[in-house]
């Protein structure tokens, strides 16, 4: 599958919210194909009357775009998590790979690292933990009560708790935090074109294996857990750029290994350019796992 998360505001949420999750959120499909994702966007792209943002489209057509001639790209290529640790060996051997392939397509690849500022761990958590908490009371004040304990999952209740907690002091840290670290990453990276990291640190793991209803839930346990499995692709909800993740790979046991690569704000067309040129050189869409949808 492939899954373009679009440039902040570039597809609306409105009319009933402005924004979600300060700005971290974005709406749009998962898609077999480049084609489709690009098609879809053609639909929903704003910009959208009375939002705070005004997005308009970078091109007429997204999926027109697709049949321009290909640009030379300088491509930064960061292959460690923002901490600095490695990810499994099979994924940086695949991305190792990526690299190449860019090269081979005549771009030019340049290895990197995040800057400082983008390892802040927890300190942007409240943001989106706030929209989860203002969604739950405002059902709560739908149906008269607040759900019980069986009725939301204990990551949801440990987000309301902290929404219930939190001050208006904490809240603008947590978005000065997120505006510093946007910041650092524009001025390190605002000489490349795109970005390029793997879309995970580690093999996909099992159904169930991340759990944020548990029955000895903790979300420190999780927050370690998910984010250890997935750390790439949160800084560029934070920094608003569009960001792909192309499944490029397939490791050893037969499941995917995704590739993400990112754009400057609102260069969405330059983006999915380039995906759908690594899609006519890897052909992903004739790739099926044993049993699947399709072949009925």
């Amino acid at each position: 599958m492939f899954g373009l998360k679009p440039s902040r505001a570039l597809n609306p949420v409105g009319p009933y919210r402005g924004e979600v999750g300060a700005g971290l959120h974005a709406e749009n499909v998962l898609s077999r194909t480049v084609r489709d994702s690009a098609a879809m966007l053609d639909m929903t792209a704003g910009p959208e009357l009375g939002a705070p943002y005004r997005v308009s489209r970078s091109v007429p057509s997204y999926l027109d775009w697709l049949r321009t001639p290909s640009e030379r790209l300088r491509i930064a290529c960061l292959g460690r998590r923002a901490d600095g640790t490695d990810v499994t060996p099979e994924i940086k051997t695949r991305f190792l790979e990526a690299m190449a392939l860019l090269e081979e397509l005549g771009h030019e690849v340049e290895e990197a690292s995040f800057p400082p500022e983008a390892d802040c761990g927890d300190g942007w958590s409240i943001l989106w933990m706030s929209e989860i908490g203002l969604t739950i009371r405002e059902r709560a004040g739908e149906i008269g009560r607040m759900p019980g304990n069986d009725e939301i999952e204990r990551l949801s209740r440990h987000a309301l708790e902290r929404f219930e907690q939190a001050s208006a002091a904490d809240y603008l840290d947590a978005q000065g935090c997120a505006h510093r670290a946007s910041l650092a990453m524009a001025r390190k990276f605002d000489r490349f074109d795109l970005i390029m990291t793997p879309t995970t640190a580690e093999l996909p793991p099992r159904l169930g294996e991340i759990n944020g209803n548990g029955a000895h839930f903790d979300y420190e346990g999780w927050a370690n857990r998910a984010y250890g499995f997935a750390p790439f692709t949160e800084i560029f909800n934070v920094t608003g750029q569009p960001a792909a993740s192309l499944p490029l790979f397939q490791s050893n046991s037969g499941v995917p290994i995704g590739i993400q690569l990112v754009a400057r704000q609102n260069e969405d067309h330059r983006l999915l350019r380039i995906a759908h040129e690594l899609e006519q050189v890897t052909q992903w869409p004739t790739r099926h796992p044993p049993i699947w949808a399709g072949e009925c």
